[in-house]
């Protein structure tokens, strides 16, 4: 069984007057949308790993991922969107 992590930014806000909102989790586009994480491992240290990456990788654009097992076609996801605070 394969593991990984869809990362979220914010929505703009565009609610077809302005930019007031409502704000909304909406999936990263591209390839840096997904990473593969090490199936083996603990609940736990996907979330540590997810974050590591949020935090470094993406230095703060990326702000919340959630957790998938399975392919990315049939996934079941192993946890709800967790947010990521700016360092």
């Amino acid at each position: 069984m394969k593991a990984f992590v869809e990362f979220y930014n914010n929505s703009t806000g565009w609610n077809g007057v302005d930019f007031s909102g409502p704000f909304k989790w909406v999936p990263t586009c591209g390839s840096d949308g997904y990473r593969a994480l090490d199936s083996r491992w603990s609940l736990r240290r996907m979330h540590g790993k997810a974050t590591k990456l949020t935090v470094e990788h993406f230095r703060g654009s990326v702000r919340a991922y959630r957790l998938f097992r399975g392919n990315l076609r049939s996934s079941t996801p192993v946890s709800g969107i967790i947010t990521v605070q700016k360092l």
